[in-house]
């Protein structure tokens, strides 16, 4: 075959180019709808928002402690933090029905506690203590609460890998991170950037969304 009869430009008819134009402009009608559509998930007018309705907001403890989310527990140093949030994590542990006389929502009675200053010893000390003072003789292979120590990890990819493999093992209605600032020298960070807040602060919260569990921060001020 000649090769110059492929060098010959395409001739459509002036029906075929019409119809072409219609596909053209039919599919540029088609994206814009698909766009609006898409834009209508994510933007809402005032008369739209006016009828959704607020969605209840479950609690750990009633008003105080809200469940899968993340909290910040904060006080002057010495006033009994760590105890308090040790105590919390053994009474949804032992699947207790109230804590200082409120009602406590357990699911699993599972609780993790990140101890970024306080060794085993100091922690395993508090909670024996606290355990025998409230039920005396417990039988502490009831008490699903595990402890780990922050200065066990070079890096937070490593702190990352074991919050997770302990996460896939059964989740956890609350872990627990003693302190917040702390948490920082995990990354060489700064608790006052923002990039540093959000390394650390995504991580949880993706935690919070995979497993549905609330994450407690706590932290002192002088």
């Amino acid at each position: 075959m000649d090769n110059d009869a492929h060098e010959q430009p395409l001739s459509l008819s002036p029906e075929a180019l019409a119809r072409l134009e219609q596909l053209k402009n039919a599919t540029v009608k088609a994206l814009d709808i698909e766009l609006e559509q898409k834009a209508k998930q994510y933007t809402y007018s005032f008369a739209e928002l006016h009828k959704i309705k607020d969605t209840a907001v479950s609690y750990i403890l009633p008003e105080l402690i809200p469940a899968a989310t993340l909290a910040v527990i904060i006080g002057e140093d010495g006033i009994g933090k760590t105890q308090l949030m040790i105590e919390l994590g053994l009474h949804i542990a032992y699947k207790r029905e109230t804590f200082l006389g409120m009602p406590l929502s357990v699911k699993h009675g599972r609780t993790l506690f990140i101890a970024t200053e306080d060794a085993r010893l100091k922690f395993i000390q508090a909670a024996n203590k606290q355990a025998s003072a409230h039920w005396p003789g417990y039988d502490p292979a009831k008490i699903d609460m595990h402890f780990t120590e922050g200065s066990d990890f070079d890096q937070f990819k490593d702190l990352k890998a074991e919050v997770v493999a302990f996460c896939d093992k059964g989740a956890p209605d609350v872990i627990i991170v003693d302190a917040l600032s702390d948490a920082y020298t995990l990354i060489d960070g700064d608790i006052n950037s923002s990039k540093d807040t959000r390394v650390i602060m995504g991580f949880f919260q993706g935690i919070i969304n995979t497993y549905g569990c609330t994450v407690i921060f706590y932290s002192s001020y002088r």
